[in-house]
């Protein structure tokens, strides 16, 4: 049934605002123009209104719930001995540097690989300071709590958007999602909080930026958590390019076209989104003309904010750090780039690459339908869009530095948690538009199913063979300090490994968190059987 247009009373009295409704939007779907109609300008704003504290609840709620999960994880399966790059960025860079009254600021800011993590060197020695101890359990419970803390935030700039049956959907989608055991390696490595600073970070600049009007106070929180976010590691940077991708697209579908004449007079164009707009469709001719050459804003500070966005992404370039020795692991042709980019874009489903079309629909559609209609998109929709992205760069990143190295062309599991992000933007956008229709109530539930498939299949790829192989690894660590604090004899340390598909570099080396053949996510395949019969000893 079609919403009535207030008082209109006979089609010649009220001819211009009919005409300049079909002007605004030709689709015929009044649940659709209803629903648009009522879209909120600012991030801040609710088309379904409740009470502040309800969504800050909401938000509570699925922070100790993400949080609770992540301590169930690392009290099942964390060390307390460091590995890998703990050993050579912490204990031997920034924590020796700092006892030696060494410590330069300038060795926070340095380059650790391909990434620059002042955020988590700082947060690190900070721990160690306050505590006077190296405590790894400190520093996992510090990544949990930011990684609940990226979910919380997710979910209040996001749910805002949806109905009210809608938002549970998102809050259990949210829930779900941040609390799988994809990321475990981030999980349980204190040193990997700088993926969860990155993803935090990520969301307030995005959400700050695009949520709020240009050089307003919380535009500006965006803007420091962008800066910040180039600290925390080497993707810390997408989230200034997806803004800077998004504006662009904001600039594509804004163009006029040309504009219908009635009477000699030039009509201005609707835009298709303004809240108010079925609401008064029967205002006076000069009222609705009103409100739709409303100003957007002053172009001067549109031009400085543009400029400061410009600033960051120069900035975050200008930081990139190219690693000789990693030339290897980068993909040497577009084979190897493409296998592990469709299989990454597939996430959850990494062991389908093919699967990566229908994993990312929903935000291909939005932006196939913002473009062909010349809509510009919304508050919600822009946010929505930048996250995508963000996941959608952090593959390419992979595909392209990590391409021949990783066997089976899986990314490793501290790859995965930017993912998350990707995955909450395509829900979002099926529970807003995917309901209108059966045929895509049916879709939207056939992509959450292909969702949880992969869930589960990596939930039981960790519990059944990485989980516990990285458990034989602690206890084969644990076994050499401690042999090493009864006899202070280093020559332990050079012992080779007993387990299958790991280097012989012992505890200072990567281990089960190796970089490439001595992965497990790579290698185990092949020592299945092996690392079954000592289990099972």
């Amino acid at each position: 049934m079609r919403r009535p247009l207030g008082n209109i009373r006979s089609p010649t009295q009220n001819a211009p605002q009919v005409l300049l409704l079909t002007l605004v939007d030709q689709r015929s779907n009044a649940e659709r123009i209803t629903r648009m109609s009522s879209a909120p300008s600012t991030l801040a704003q609710s088309a379904y209104p409740l009470p502040r504290h309800t969504f800050a609840l909401a938000a509570i709620a699925l922070f100790f719930f993400v949080f609770g999960t992540r301590l169930l994880l690392i009290h099942a399966w964390g060390s307390p001995v460091p590995i890998g790059d703990e050993w050579d960025a912490d204990a031997f860079g920034i924590f020796r540097a700092w006892l030696n009254s060494t410590l330069r600021w300038s060795d926070l800011f340095a380059a650790h690989n391909e990434h620059r993590i002042a955020l988590t060197r700082i947060s690190n020695l900070s721990l160690l300071i306050v505590e006077g101890r190296w405590n790894l359990w400190s520093e996992m419970m510090l990544g949990a709590a930011l990684h609940a803390g990226c979910a919380a935030a997710l979910f209040p700039l996001l749910a805002n958007a949806l109905s009210p049956s809608s938002r549970c959907g998102m809050l259990v989608g949210i829930a779900v999602l941040f609390a799988s055991t994809a990321g475990w390696q981030n999980a349980l490595w204190g040193f990997q909080t700088q993926v969860y600073f990155a993803n935090l970070l990520t969301v307030v600049a995005i959400g700050g930026m695009l949520g709020s009007k240009p050089l307003k106070p919380i535009w500006w929180i965006g803007w420091s958590a962008a800066l910040l976010a180039l600290f925390s590691n080497g993707s810390g940077v997408f989230a200034v390019v997806a803004i800077l991708a998004v504006a662009l697209l904001d600039m594509v579908t804004a163009r006029r076209r040309p504009q219908p004449k009635m009477e000699g007079a030039a009509l201005p164009r609707l835009p298709s989104r303004d809240p108010e707009l079925v609401e008064r469709a029967s205002a006076p001719l000069s009222e609705l003309a009103e409100i739709v050459v409303r100003p957007s804003g002053n172009s001067s500070r549109a031009a400085t904010a543009l400029a400061t966005i410009a600033v960051l992404v120069v900035l975050g370039f200008a930081l990139r750090v190219d690693v000789p020795f990693h030339a290897p692991l980068k993909a040497r042709n577009f084979a190897e780039f493409y296998a592990v980019f469709a299989r990454s874009l597939a996430w959850p489903q990494i062991d389908s690459a093919w699967l990566w079309p229908i994993v990312q629909a929903p935000v291909l559609w939005l932006t196939v339908d913002l473009i062909r209609r010349r809509s510009r998109p919304d508050s919600f929709e822009r946010f929505t869009l930048a996250l995508a992205i963000v996941a959608m760069l952090h593959a390419a990143a992979i595909a392209y530095s990590r391409g021949a190295g990783l066997i089976e062309a899986r990314p490793l599991s501290r790859y995965q948690d930017p993912f998350l992000l990707g995955a909450a933007a395509n829900l979002f956008i099926l529970l807003r538009y995917g309901s209108t229709h059966r045929a895509s109530r049916i879709a939207a539930l056939g992509w959450i199913g292909v969702v949880l498939a992969g869930l589960m299949s990596i939930t039981t790829s960790n519990f059944s063979l990485h989980l516990p192989y990285k458990s034989m690894q602690d206890r084969a660590n644990f076994a050499m300090v401690r042999d090493y604090l009864d006899h202070h004899d280093p020559a332990v340390f050079a012992r080779g490994s007993v387990l299958p598909g790991t280097a012989s570099r012992g505890v200072l080396g990567h281990s089960c968190f190796g970089r490439s053949q001595t992965s497990p996510d790579s290698s185990l395949r092949t020592a299945r059987r092996t690392v079954s019969a000592t289990l099972a000893h």
